[in-house]
C-alpha cells in the first residue's frame, strides 16, 4: 500500500486541450473534485477558440487546479508537458472532448490508494454517438499480462490511455513519454509500459461509473483516411507488435502477436486499395506474402480470408471493394 504524507497528491489528472470549447465545460466539471490530493493539470495546446478561456477559468475556481497554456505541438507534446508538472502516485489522462460520470474521479481515487505503483489499471469506458451508446470496456477482478495482451491484440481492449491510469514514478524512472509528431501515440506508449507492470488490475463501472468517450467525426482518430493516416498507423501498430513480442509472454501469446502482423499489413493494403495508390498496394501485398512465406502462424478462419483476398489480382480486389463499399 501506498504510504501518503499531508498534503501530498495521490493523482494527477492531465486534461490537453485543443480547439474543445463545445465540449470542455462539460467535461471538466464532470471530472474535477475539490480534494488536495487530487491535481488537475489543464495544457492548452493553442487553442484558437475560446477553450484556453474556459480552462482557465476553472484553474481560478479551483486550487487543486493548474493551467498551462502553449504554443501549438499536438496532443503528444500536450501531454508530455502534464507529464512534468504531474505530482503523486499515479497519472490518468482525460481527453478534453469526453466526460465522466458523477464522482468517477473520486471513487477512483479511493481504489486506487491501496495499490503498489507496479498495477496497471483497467477502467470502464463507454462510447456516446448521436443515437448510440456502447460499452467499449468494463471488466472486473485481476488478469494476468498474456490475456490483456491478447485481448489488446484482438480489439477487445481500448488502447487510449485515457482507458488506464499509470504509476507516475514509472514513467519518469523508466522515461516513457509520449512521441512527439505521431499520430496513433498511444500505441507506442502503452506497450512501453507493460514492460514494468506486474499486476493488471480492473475497475468495473460498478464501482466508479464509466469514462464516455464521445465520437466524433471530425477528430483525428476518426478522420477520412489518407496517405498520412494509413502509413501512421501502419507503423504505430506495427511498432507496438515488435514492443509487445520483446516481453516475457506465453508461446500462445506471442504467436497471436505474429499472427496480427499479417492483419495489419493486409488492413494498409485495403486502405491504400481505397485510396487509390496502387504503387503501395503492390508493395504491401508483396509484404504481406513475404510474411505468409517466412512461416508466420495462422489459427483464424479471418486471417485465411485474408490471405484467399491477398491472392487475387489487384484489379478483381479493387472491384470488389467498391462495389460492396457503395
Amino acid at each position: 500500500m501506498n504510504s501518503l504524507k499531508k498534503n501530498e497528491y495521490l493523482l494527477s489528472v492531465i486534461v490537453p486541450i485543443y480547439n474543445v470549447e463545445n465540449y470542455l465545460k462539460q467535461c471538466l466539471s464532470s471530472a474535477i473534485i475539490r480534494n488536495n490530493k487530487v491535481k488537475y493539470i489543464l495544457v492548452n495546446d493553442g487553442s484558437t477558440d475560446h477553450s484556453g478561456e474556459i480552462a482557465k477559468n476553472y484553474s481560478k475556481l479551483y486550487k487543486n487546479v493548474i493551467y498551462i497554456n502553449e504554443k501549438n505541438q499536438g496532443l503528444s507534446a500536450a501531454r508530455n508537458t502534464g507529464l512534468e508538472y504531474a505530482e503523486g502516485d499515479w497519472v490518468y489522462f482525460l481527453d478534453s472532448d469526453d466526460f465522466v460520470d458523477a464522482d468517477f474521479i473520486y471513487k477512483l481515487f479511493l481504489i486506487i490508494c491501496n495499490y503498489e505503483d507496479n498495477t496497471f489499471f483497467s477502467l470502464p469506458v463507454i462510447k456516446d454517438s448521436l443515437n448510440n451508446h456502447c460499452i467499449l470496456q468494463d471488466y472486473a477482478g485481476s488478469i494476468d499480462i498474456d490475456t490483456y495482451i491478447k485481448e489488446l491484440i484482438m480489439g477487445k481492449r481500448q488502447f487510449g490511455v485515457w482507458s488506464s491510469v499509470f504509476s507516475l514514478r514509472l514513467i519518469k524512472t523508466e522515461k516513457i513519454y509520449f512521441e512527439k509528431g505521431k499520430l496513433f501515440e498511444d500505441q507506442y506508449f502503452i506497450p512501453r509500459y507493460l514492460k514494468f507492470v506486474n499486476k493488471i488490475q480492473q475497475i468495473s463501472s460498478s464501482e466508479i461509473g464509466f469514462y464516455h468517450y464521445r465520437f466524433r467525426n471530425n477528430s483525428i482518430s476518426n478522420e477520412k483516411i489518407n496517405y498520412r493516416t494509413i502509413v501512421e498507423k501502419y507503423n504505430a501498430e506495427m511498432n507496438r507488435d515488435y514492443t509487445l513480442s520483446q516481453l516475457e509472454l506465453q508461446d500462445n501469446t506471442l504467436n497471436l502477436i505474429d499472427e496480427n502482423h499479417l492483419t495489419i499489413i493486409f488492413r494498409a493494403y485495403i486502405d491504400f486499395l481505397k485510396i487509390g495508390n496502387i504503387k503501395e498496394v503492390r508493395e504491401k501485398k508483396n509484404e504481406f506474402l513475404k510474411v505468409k512465406g517466412s512461416g508466420c502462424p495462422v489459427s483464424s478462419k479471418k486471417t485465411w480470408i485474408k490471405i484467399l483476398l491477398v491472392l487475387l489480382p489487384i484489379s478483381i480486389c479493387r472491384f470488389f471493394l467498391k462495389k460492396f463499399s457503395r
